[in-house]
């Protein structure tokens, strides 16, 4: 499903179609040289890829037994914390559940759909991430 994300990739191993789908450069670029930035970053990334295909789920059955507000609080803590990951095209497809679930609640099941696609190409990109930081993080001498 996400093969077309693996092709071409830029300098930092990562695919170059990769932004807005997961982009964290920044704190990247701040965490390279301090270890134990860089361990909690790993530690948030790790973290998101056990949870958050499962907290995405859980929002969706929340809308499906009629609790909107368990929905849609769960699904903006989740765009919140996978905004850290860059996961632009992530958070629109929740900012689209919302707009839904108030203008056209039959499509919400669509929109998750959309949504979980989304965020499994998020995770397909984290997870090429991570062993590259793994990677590197070996290839550190040790003192």
């Amino acid at each position: 499903m996400t093969e077309h994300l693996y092709a071409n990739k830029g300098q930092d191993g990562l695919p170059v179609r990769s932004k807005g789908i997961f982009d964290i450069s920044v704190l990247d670029g701040i965490t390279r040289n301090n270890p134990a930035q860089r361990q909690k970053l790993i530690q948030m990334v790790s973290s998101l890829m056990l949870t958050s295909l499962a907290e995405l789920a859980q929002s969706h059955a929340f809308w499906k037994t009629g609790d909107t507000a368990a929905a849609l609080r769960m699904l903006h803590t989740l765009r919140g914390a996978v905004g850290n990951l860059g996961a632009k095209r992530f958070a629109a497809a929740t900012i689209n559940i919302e707009n839904a679930a108030q203008k056209e609640p039959d499509e919400v099941s669509a929109y998750f759909e959309t949504a979980s696609i989304e965020l499994t190409d998020t995770l397909a990109i984290a997870e090429i991430w991570l062993k590259n930081a793994a990677s590197a993080e070996q290839r550190v001498p040790k003192l």
